[in-house]
């Protein structure tokens, strides 16, 4: 009989600030979701249709100060935040699911290596744990509106992989999309790096622990995987 493992998280109220004991052998059992970040729901799915009139306005009249505006920060958490988010990722039963495309629509999926990922939220809800432990960086970032949270794992390859150029918002008219927000966190150093379309020169960002890069999500990128560390991990925010 074949035995199957189920990954599941338990959706509970918990008094707010109350502490998360959350380590690498409990960590799909004991982790539960904090009340104090509230992201927007819609049933119908279709965030283009239904964000609020009067968030579309307020970000109308912010769109020229967001349009081609990238912004990179080292040392974005704390050490001991960074390592101990780091530490749980990188566990040995961490629960990571195969992507034969490092991006949604790849040209090359003939010849892509695939990737490791693990989806924190999407469709409108949170469906891992992890979601917890992301809330204070959703807060940092002055997020109201989750759209997609994703961590990708790249596996070390002999020669740099290039994914194809994309953005990681589909179905949504470009000027919504712009007034969205993709951030990029590092989690580990290696050569591998995150490419930003800029004009006529790209921009290279390379893979550098605890860096985080945001820029509008209506910017397309790619990203380069690694020759030298087994592993290169990133998390992508895609939110308003």
């Amino acid at each position: 009989m074949r035995r199957v493992s189920v990954f599941y998280v338990s959706l509970k109220r918990v008094v707010e600030d109350s502490p998360l004991r959350v380590g690498p052998t409990s960590f799909i059992l004991k982790a539960k979701l904090s009340p104090t970040f509230h992201p927007l729901f819609y049933p119908e799915g279709d965030v283009s249709r239904n964000v609020p009139p009067h968030t579309i306005r307020k970000s109308k009249r912010e769109r020229k100060e967001k349009e081609n505006i990238m912004h990179i920060q080292d040392n974005f958490l704390a050490k001991e935040k960074f390592i101990a988010l780091r530490d749980i990722i990188m566990a040995l039963d961490f629960p990571w699911y195969f992507g034969s495309t490092l991006v949604h629509d790849d040209e090359n999926n003939k010849t892509s290596p695939g990737q490791l990922v693990h989806h924190v939220y999407k469709d409108n809800i949170p469906i891992s744990p992890l979601y917890d432990l992301l809330v204070p960086i959703l807060k940092h970032l002055k997020a109201t509106v989750v759209l997609r949270i994703k961590v990708n794992s790249n596996i070390r390859l002999p020669e740099p992989y290039f994914s194809d150029f994309h953005t990681d918002i589909l179905d949504m008219e470009e000027a919504v999309t712009a007034n969205f927000t993709t951030s990029i966190l590092f989690m580990n150093t290696c050569n591998g790096y995150t490419e930003i379309e800029n004009g006529e020169e790209d921009t290279r960002v390379e893979n550098v622990a605890n860096r985080i890069v945001s820029f509008p999500a209506n910017i397309e990128h790619r990203g380069v995987t690694q020759t030298d560390e087994q592993r290169r991990i990133v998390i992508n925010f895609n939110y308003f």
